[in-house]
């Protein structure tokens, strides 16, 4: 007789870079048990609803001050129109390509800010920085897709790239 074996509890983390300040093993298992009331999905909309409730874990994931969320909804539009907006690059015009793009300030001030594609491409360190950024969301891309065997042939091309992310050389 064989023994019935348990599957292995979930270990929840946030993604890298994640600014939530809420444990994100208690929110996984909320959402978790969100989706098994919900007929097997889950909706922004159920986590809005369900983070209402002050004891609920994902309410600190959500800003209540309603004057203070509109600012940040407003920034995230900005956000998305800066991510949004193309431009046609005269030698293929078929091919669209991002006209904003999101480096490190070099203002002095911290943080991020947005410059034009061609800004970015004519520096050498703001290049850099897309390079690097381009191949973090490769390699979320692939972590995020693994599982798929479908992909493997684009896993392996990913392999043979032979571009190491700026700032993140071993020592």
């Amino acid at each position: 007789m064989k023994k019935k074996s348990h599957p292995r509890p979930l270990l929840y983390d946030w993604a890298q870079g994640s600014r939530i300040e809420a444990s994100a093993q208690a929110v996984g298992e909320r959402i978790e048990t969100i989706r098994t009331v919900n007929a097997g999905s889950v909706t922004p909309e159920l986590l809005v609803d369900d983070a209402q409730d002050e004891h609920s874990p994902l309410h600190p994931c959500f800003e209540w001050d309603d004057t203070a969320a509109a600012v940040k909804y407003r920034l995230d539009q900005a956000r998305l129109v800066l991510r949004s907006i193309t431009i046609a690059v005269a030698e293929d015009r078929r091919v669209p390509v991002r006209a904003f793009v999101a480096v490190v300030r070099e203002d002095g001030e911290k943080g991020r800010a947005y410059t034009s594609v061609g800004v970015a491409m004519s520096s050498p360190a703001m290049r850099e920085q897309l390079l690097g950024s381009a191949l973090r969301e490769i390699q979320s891309w692939r972590s995020r897709y693994s599982r798929l065997q479908e992909l493997a042939a684009v896993f392996a091309a990913v392999d043979q790239l032979d571009i190491e992310v700026p700032g993140d050389a071993e020592t």
